[in-house]
């Protein structure tokens, strides 16, 4: 390794099969390595250290949540988008010229959604964190690096969402303070080309919606942590807010709308702390609980909001 004068980066817009995913938060690089260490008998310390496979993920937190679910739907197979031509996150160097910038390319992988959500009147908005999942081409590494490189696409925030209402089984669920959607996708690497993985597996699911809320009403006639089943759908709105304006109206066809049509959920951790407001969780499973089989929300972008 040798190395050079420092220079300062900072982050920019990440590519995939050339689609720009923008308005990103963070870029996290997590090497997933497994060593082989050793230590001789009689020895106090580790004598041998080598890589047994090498597992690399990028974890990225984005605000242009329609883009992300439209390019990676994760309610269908292959429940992510499948990069077959290039993953690129680039690096802008601070002042540098066209073409002094740093580039870390991935020739296949999986690009999956693992939660999003906001808090009520957050100034920042519906976030979204998704994991991709780097994989050799059995040629090139998973993930590598290079300089003096250029920089494809625009810093932009071209969309924005904010919590929208919840419609709980045919009523609007008042006092939300913040609502999550997790996926729960559980994956499985094989077979490996040396020690990087060129495969990557789907094994399991789970779709869920946490709600925190001030709504203690909903205690009645509930005991905490027990199951219910719901007895209708329920619909999750993400509102659209446009740059320079206000929200849009809930019949503009601009929303996001997640629907739980079937599942089981539970009251949890109700507390009261000082002057505050006594708050509760919602933990909401998405199930097929008359037929025992496991279920996916539908997610409608485009929408129109509607309340009872």
């Amino acid at each position: 390794m040798t190395i050079a004068q420092n220079k300062v980066y900072r982050g920019y817009v990440a590519r995939f099969d050339g689609t720009n995913l923008n308005n990103l938060g963070d870029v996290r690089f997590m090497a997933g390595e497994q060593m082989m260490q050793l230590i001789a008998l009689g020895d106090m310390g580790i004598g041998f250290e080598a890589t047994e496979t090498v597992q690399p993920t990028v974890g990225l937190s984005t605000r242009d949540v329609a883009t992300l679910l439209a390019l990676a739907d994760p309610t269908a197979a292959p429940f992510g988008k499948v990069c077959t031509s290039l993953a690129r996150f680039q690096f802008q160097e601070k002042g540098a010229a066209a073409t002094g910038h740093m580039v870390v390319d991935s020739p296949k992988g999986l690009l999956q959604v693992t939660d999003f959500g906001c808090n009520d009147r957050d100034q920042q908005g519906l976030v979204a964190n998704c994991t991709y999942h780097a994989l050799t081409d059995g040629t090139n590494k998973p993930l590598a690096g290079a300089g003096s490189s250029s920089l494809t696409g625009t810093p932009a925030v071209a969309q924005a969402f904010r919590r929208g209402p919840i419609v709980w089984q045919g009523s609007v669920l008042e006092g939300v303070t913040s609502q999550r959607i997790s996926t729960g996708f559980k994956t499985s690497l094989s077979p490996y080309a040396g020690i990087y993985p060129t495969d990557i597996t789907v094994d399991d699911y789970g779709f869920s919606l946490e709600i925190q809320g001030t709504q203690m009403q909903v205690l009645t006639g509930l005991q905490i942590g027990q199951v219910y089943k719901l007895s209708s759908a329920v619909d999750v709105y993400f509102q659209a807010q446009p740059n320079g304006g206000i929200p849009t109206a809930y019949g503009t066809a601009a929303h996001i709308k997640v629907s739980f049509p079937k599942g089981a959920y539970r009251v949890t951790n109700p507390r009261a702390s000082g002057t505050t407001n006594a708050t509760l969780g919602i933990t909401l499973n998405c199930i097929d609980t008359d037929n025992g089989t496991s279920l996916i929300p539908t997610i409608t972008l485009n929408s129109t909001i509607v309340v009872p």
